[in-house]
């Protein structure tokens, strides 16, 4: 639409508007909601010449009746079984690694994938025969130089590895064969089936009575014989494998997304039911905002809530307690990426026409033909983390919109379309009352109330109550400063691992003196990356770079009076340098 016509010129669109008023052309267009926007709903002469069908994303059980129709298909193409199991595990793991795609599209191209990998696979030799038969021409060539009293020995060890091989091959070979005998029934049966409907259709009784009775008949037996031979065969176990499974799909899907294998066989229950602890591993001296998240989240996954409401929490502690970092971790540890996350800083949203920046501009407007950016992220992605932070900052028209997606779990944009909020996991943030509790007391309980009492009188009291609960953040102390500032060196040291092969170690006492450099009850953990940064990644940078640091060498962090010490070489030379410095 709009293609081959210049301004004032004749496109596609008026071509066609002629023949569809007068009924001359019968025509289905499809097309994608922005494009039909940008294209045809401001066209209202071309619009009204078609009936809209909205074709919507369809659910996981409808999903799973599309695979299960299509399963035949796929069979008789690649040749081999799709099991029951492997449909339900498509569904399952693609709706929750591969967001940046639909249902059905995305749920076919995955188990399309899988099978054809089965099929190359069986296209070629099995790994234990290869393995074996390059054994056999290593000890067939030791054979030749053997020396005469080891010769013996040497042949037999040979002659029993190619009895071995032998076997393997003479199995491979019945395999095969049964496989394509299996194959090819089913590739009649299916030519038969489709040969008894067109009988049917066209009315020849005698024609379809001999497929029913005779070509079906003895092909449906043919199969049920091989079938049974099959299973036998399958019984003592197969070379290669010949049939799809849950473990097949993970490894596809933990491709397309970029995730570890382990993860994506990890079971949905056995991930909630220790989410306290791979969130309390990133998020240090939060144990009750760790807590009550992952309840949140259970509730949710289990669909035992009284309404389709949103979990929702506000944080409010000092900044760099971890409010941020806990929002981050939740979306690593249910979608096994960060980027599931959906960001909003309030401090962008504080004038009134900042709210069609997230549910869209009104119509006829400019830019009304996109959709706003919170409406079309939670869309695209309804089981998302969603962080507003700073939600103090935002102008009071934008934490109106919070009000229906707090209470009903929806939100209308400015096209007048609805977008579900209820199954996410609502974040907000705020640094209300910090300022207050840290100059009137020094007792953690009592800045926490002081905390919370700022907070309820400072929210509108229609914000505050549609919230599953408040949350205050504890000051971080110096024995959790000094364990993020062994996270941090962690990840240091696994990123001199994996690009240098080398090791990085530091001493308990480099860790407690880096921590109290860091320790700054104002500013929480964020001094950390800085200090770490100045005292130890710069002076590493210096050693990778001048070559002091290789494949195989160690790096010490120790303490030397008022200073820190890398110490670089072989584990050897480093203790040697270690044991100098201590002297």
């Amino acid at each position: 639409i709009g293609a081959g016509g210049p301004a004032g010129g004749l496109d596609a669109a008026n071509i066609l508007k002629p023949a569809l008023a007068r009924g001359e052309l019968r025509c289905i267009g499809a097309s994608t909601h922005d494009e039909y926007r940008e294209s045809i709903e401001k066209d209202a002469a071309l619009a009204r010449r078609f009936q809209t069908v909205v074709i919507e994303e369809p659910d996981d059980a409808s999903t799973l009746a599309m695979l299960e129709g299509a399963r035949g298909h796929y069979e008789r193409h690649h040749g081999l079984r799709i099991r029951d199991d492997a449909l339900r595990a498509t569904v399952r793991l693609a709706r929750r690694h591969l967001r940046d795609r639909f249902f059905p599209d995305k749920a076919f191209d995955v188990l399309d994938e899988a099978s054809a990998r089965i099929r190359a696979q069986r296209e070629s030799r099995p790994d234990e025969i290869d393995q074996l038969a390059r054994e056999v021409a290593r000890l067939a060539a030791g054979v030749e130089v053997a020396a005469p009293e080891e010769r013996a020995v040497a042949e037999r060890t040979l002659e029993g590895a190619q009895a071995r091989l032998s076997t393997l091959e003479e199995r491979w070979r019945e395999e095969g064969e049964l496989d394509r005998a299996l194959s090819e029934t089913r590739r009649a049966l299916g030519e038969a089936r489709s040969e008894l409907e067109r009988a049917e259709s066209a009315g020849d009784v005698a024609r379809a009575a001999e497929v029913r009775y005779g070509t079906l008949k003895y092909l449906e037996e043919q199969e049920r014989d091989l079938d049974a031979r099959w299973t036998a065969l399958m019984a003592e176990g197969s070379l290669v494998p010949r049939e799809v499974g849950p473990a097949e799909v993970a490894a596809v899907i933990a491709r397309r997304a970029r995730v570890p294998l382990t993860r994506v066989l990890e079971g949905e229950r056995e991930r909630l039911l220790h989410l306290e602890e791979r969130l309390g591993g990133r998020v240090l001296g939060q144990a009750e905002a760790v807590s009550a998240v992952s309840e949140a989240v259970r509730r949710m996954r289990a669909d035992l809530r009284a309404r389709r409401k949103p979990a929702s929490f506000l944080f409010v502690g000092p900044t760099g307690v971890g409010k941020t970092e806990l929002a981050k971790a939740l979306a690593d540890a249910l979608f096994d990426d960060e980027s599931a996350l959906i960001r909003i800083d309030m401090a962008e949203y504080r004038e009134a026409h900042a709210v069609s920046g997230l549910i869209g501009s009104r119509p006829g407007l400019v830019g009304s033909e996109r959709g706003g950016f919170l409406t079309e992220q939670v869309r695209r992605a309804p089981h998302s983390v969603v962080l507003f932070d700073e939600i103090e900052k935002g102008h009071p028209g934008v934490i109106d919109l919070l009000l229906g997606v707090l209470d009903e779990g929806r939100l209308t944009d400015a096209q007048g379309r609805f977008c579900d909020f209820s199954n996410t996991i609502l974040l907000l943030t705020s640094n209300l009352g910090v300022q207050e509790a840290n100059a009137a007391s020094d007792d953690p309980e009592e800045r926490r109330r002081i905390i919370l009492d700022v907070v309820e009188r400072s929210l509108r009291p229609e914000l505050f109550n549609r919230l599953s609960g408040v949350i205050a953040f504890n000051a971080l102390g110096a024995e959790e400063v000094a364990r993020i500032v062994s996270m941090h060196l962690g990840t240091i040291g696994d990123q001199l691992r994996e690009q240098h092969g080398a090791e990085l170690v530091a001493d308990a006492e480099a860790v407690e003196w880096l921590a109290e450099l860091a320790h700054d009850p104002a500013y929480g953990a964020r001094p950390v990356e800085r200090t770490v940064d100045r005292y130890v990644l710069a002076d590493l940078s210096r050693l990778v770079l001048s070559g002091a640091v290789a494949a195989g060498h160690l790096v010490r962090l120790q303490r030397e009076g008022d200073e820190l010490a890398l110490l670089a070489g072989t584990p050897e030379e480093v203790a040697g340098l270690a044991a100098g410095a201590g002297a």
